[in-house]
């Protein structure tokens, strides 16, 4: 039950991705096309004895400049709203709320302000209590979990050392095996 409940809220949020990515798709397009229509406006029809005859003269530089200037905007935008999306969810995930089950960030906004409000009024003593308890726990996970990794480190460095010790001992034995030829000064 749970693995559908997150395949679907990996869908929505698949869903919503796909949305963003498309409306700043449409609005790049939308950007090319007005730039197309300046273009359009700037085309002259020269009448010719024989056949008609279109110059299209390019985008002038403050044209070309402005066109620029939107498509630098939807850009910024776009990496502006991709790094509010990323801070909420990792804000999120600091909660322990999954982002799939979300469709737009309003919905995110909410839920990250509702978990922090149930998580700021503990108003009984038991709550409180529930609370630091809930909190400690938390805190001696992670002790637990930064002592395992300094034993396993420690047992890492221990066996470079052991190996270091060993390569010296070898070199060693080599050095004394090795008659030891000094130059003969004349």
């Amino acid at each position: 039950m749970k693995k559908s409940r997150k395949s679907k809220r990996q869908k929505l949020a698949k869903e919503a991705e796909e949305k963003a990515r498309k409306e700043a798709e449409e609005q790049a397009r939308l950007a090319e096309e007005q730039a197309k229509a300046q273009v359009v406006e700037s085309v002259e029809v020269v009448e010719a004895p024989v056949a008609a005859v279109v110059v299209t003269e390019g985008l002038n530089a403050q044209d070309e400049q402005e066109a620029m200037d939107i498509l630098d905007g939807m850009r910024n935008k776009i990496k502006k709203e991709d790094a509010e999306t990323l801070k909420l969810q990792q804000e999120a995930k600091e909660l322990g709320i999954t982002t799939s089950e979300a469709s737009s960030l309003a919905e995110i906004e909410a839920m990250i302000k509702a978990k922090k409000a149930e998580k700021a009024k503990p108003k009984t003593g038991a709550e409180k209590l529930e609370a630091t308890r809930k909190e400690a726990l938390e805190k001696l996970d992670f002790y637990e979990r930064v002592v395992r990794s300094v034993a396993r480190e420690e047992a890492e460095v221990a066996g470079y050392y052991q190996i270091m010790d060993e390569d010296i001992k070898t070199t060693e034995a080599i050095e004394e095996a090795a008659p030891v030829v000094e130059p003969v000064q004349q």
